[in-house]
């Protein structure tokens, strides 16, 4: 502090001997001032930059991630709808075979059509398995609810096979085409839902990919 004191005392003094003391301290303290506010600027500029680098950063970054889980997301429900597509078109074509008898120039046409069926529905459940993690929660619980009902109008196809094989008497054609109607509407409505909740995501992530 003497040093600060002498210094200034020194400046007071050598101002005083030209004359003038108010207008040259002002003129002195307005450019020290000035300098001053220079380097406050430039240090906020420096801050504000590298502040705004780390933001940019931060942008890009979750930009990326962005993109890659519409990319993951968008390829698993491609492959789940298009599995699925294939289920529901499987078990459509068993309600038209219901009444239908094999021709003896073709024999097992049903249990031919019937192992189509299984063929997709084991598909579908794979896909929907290994995909899980990927697709949002209400999807993968509508694929599940689509393959369950899927899979009961499979199972009820097969034994309704077995139970003309075996000529069995308490076995109604009738009765169970209407149960196969009423079955495959409700797994049909499943599979609109399934339809629904991929589409609202689909909307969701091309928001996100904007």
């Amino acid at each position: 502090m003497p040093m600060l004191a002498s210094i200034g005392d020194g400046i007071v003094s050598f101002v005083a001997t030209l004359g003038g003391t108010a207008v040259v301290l002002g003129a002195l303290f307005g450019w020290l001032g000035k300098r001053y506010l220079d380097k406050a600027l430039a240090a906020e500029r420096h801050f504000y930059a590298s502040e705004i680098e780390v933001l940019k950063g931060t942008q890009e970054k979750r930009v990326f991630v962005y993109k890659t889980q519409f990319e993951v997301e968008f390829k698993a429900y491609r492959i789940i709808w298009s599995a699925s597509a294939e289920l529901m078109d499987n078990v459509a074509r068993l309600l038209t075979l219901y009444q239908r008898l094999d021709l003896p120039e073709h024999p097992g046409t049903k249990a031919g059509f019937r192992d189509s069926a299984d063929d997709a529905l084991q598909a579908a459940i794979t896909r929907t398995h290994r995909y899980a993690p990927f697709v949002f929660q209400e999807v993968h619980e509508c694929a599940k609810d689509f393959i369950v009902a899927a899979r009961r109008e499979v199972e009820a196809f097969s034994g309704a096979i077995a139970a003309e094989a075996r000529h069995r008497e308490d076995y109604s054609p009738e009765l169970a085409l209407r149960e196969a109607a009423e079955g495959i509407a409700d797994t049909k409505k499943k599979w609109f839902a399934l339809e629904s909740a991929i589409r609202e995501r689909m909307t969701v992530l091309s928001v996100i990919d904007a």
